[in-house]
């Protein structure tokens, strides 16, 4: 683990997984898990590596009797057509709004 990872979950209580390919960043919260950033090296944005993490996250949902996760795509933010394509290819639906933020929701 990084010693980002271990300020962010040490500080904020945020977990993130990190491999070669990327990371993803989520956090516990009351009945969800909520996932905060998913970054893949744009050398593996083809690739599966973002469900791959998305499906970890879930996975650990699961062991934690939590069934549901939600995500959120920023519009403004440079990549947003990219994390919406994500979201609903992962089976994500829309869930809410605010702001400038899209919240998607998936049980599971």
């Amino acid at each position: 683990m990084s010693l980002y990872a271990d300020y962010m979950k040490e500080i904020h209580g945020k977990h993130i997984i990190e491999n070669e390919r990327g990371f993803i960043m989520f956090s516990k919260q009351k009945d969800h898990f909520y996932i905060e950033d998913i970054y893949v090296i744009p050398d593996f944005r083809r690739s599966r590596a973002a469900v791959e993490m998305a499906d970890w996250v879930c996975a650990i949902a699961k062991d934690a009797k939590i069934n549901r996760i939600i995500g959120s795509v920023v519009p403004s933010s440079k990549t947003c057509d990219i994390s919406l394509r994500m979201m609903l290819a992962y089976g994500m639906s829309l869930h809410s709004s605010q702001n400038n933020i899209i919240f998607f929701v998936k049980d599971i």
